[in-house]
Order: structure tokens, then C-alpha cells, then sequence
């Protein structure tokens, strides 16, 4: 187009269109923060602690960023025209569900921790997360800046069978604490008496 003459001499070789096609993409490179997260389906496995089957649900955010344009653009772009946050996080989604289930997973079984418990991990599960997904998008030509955990919880039913375990236990403890402290005193009703068990028996 900017070539009058030649592209009057081209358009009349190829039938006025021009051959020398080309496509131009804009890319924001700037990071994308504040994308919200959540496990798609619960995660189901054993509480290491009740011996429980629960259904462990988990939620965050996360903010992504394009770092290499020319990789973005034919592996994830492809032919499409336009391409935008809610196909990004489409396109990631897969990974991204199974890499954070297999971490919280592999953590409360390795770890031995109930998932009353695992909270206390949050940050740590959250960077190796961050990790292992950067591992995968980096073929994408993405990068995660920040990836965070803000709760793992089980799912409402469990919780109230956790509970009701929990307060069965707790007066399990409270009986065998008793039985012991009976115990204690009528070993010291002996003692003060001068004889042992064995005597009286």
C-alpha cells in the first residue's frame, strides 16, 4: 500500500488482490493478577488421622503473564482472532486441577496430616504448585508471577462427620483420663497403707 505503482502492477498479476499477506497480533504482556481458582471436582482420599473417606475442596488466585510472544501465539492461539483471559484460564485449566490435586493429595497422605490440618501448609503447598505448573506453561510461553492456596477444605458433609468423630474421641480421652487418675489415687491409697498391689492381691 505504500507502493502505489507496485501494487497497481501486483493487483493486475493476481487479479487485484495483493499475495504478500500478513497478520499482526498484539500482545499484553502485562500481568494478569487476581485470577480466582477452584478445584473443579473434590479431591476424594483417606483422612491419615480419622480414617475417613472425604471430599477435599480447595480454592485461590493466581496471576499469569505472556513471556514468550511467538510461543503463545502457535501454541495456544493458534487461527483464532482473538484470544482473552477466559480462554487462557480455559486452556490452562486441565493442568492446572490435576497439578493442585496431586500436591494437596500427595501432601496430606506424605505428611500424615488430617485435612482439618493442612491449612498450616498453605504457603508451602502454594509454591511448589507454582513450581510445577511454571514447568508445564513455560511450553505455553506463560508464566505464573504468584500462585496462592487460600483455603483447603473438606466438603460440608465430611466436616460433620469429622466433628462427630472428634467429639467422640475427645470423650474416649476424657474416660481413659479418668481411669487413669483412679488408678494413680488408689496406687497411693496402697502407698500411704504400706502395700502394693501384689500384697493385696
Amino acid at each position: 500500500d505504500n507502493l502505489p505503482i507496485l501494487k497497481r502492477i501486483f493487483a493486475g498479476i493476481f487479479g487485484g488482490t495483493n499475495p504478500f499477506q500478513c497478520e499482526v497480533f498484539f500482545i499484553n504482556k502485562v500481568s494478569v493478577l487476581a485470577m480466582m481458582w477452584g478445584t473443579d471436582s473434590p479431591i476424594v482420599m483417606k483422612d491419615p488421622k480419622y480414617k475417613l473417606t472425604v471430599r477435599v475442596k480447595s480454592f485461590g488466585d493466581m496471576g499469569i503473564r505472556v513471556v514468550d510472544s511467538r510461543r503463545f501465539v502457535v501454541k495456544v492461539v493458534g487461527a483464532l482472532d482473538n484470544f482473552g483471559i477466559d480462554q487462557i484460564k480455559r486452556s490452562i485449566k486441565g493442568m492446572a486441577m490435576q497439578s493442585i490435586k496431586d500436591t494437596i493429595a500427595k501432601a496430606i497422605i506424605n505428611r500424615g496430616l488430617s485435612v482439618t490440618e493442612i491449612s498450616a501448609c498453605l504457603e508451602e503447598l502454594s509454591k511448589d504448585i507454582k513450581v510445577l505448573l511454571n514447568g508445564h506453561l513455560k511450553e505455553l510461553g506463560l508464566e505464573l508471577e504468584n500462585f496462592h492456596i487460600n483455603n483447603i477444605e473438606p466438603d460440608d458433609s465430611d466436616r460433620e462427620k469429622i466433628r462427630e468423630l472428634e467429639e467422640e474421641l475427645a470423650h474416649i480421652d476424657i474416660e481413659a483420663h479418668k481411669t487413669v487418675r483412679m488408678g494413680e489415687a488408689v496406687a497411693a491409697a496402697r502407698a500411704a497403707q504400706g502395700f502394693t498391689y501384689q500384697d493385696e492381691r
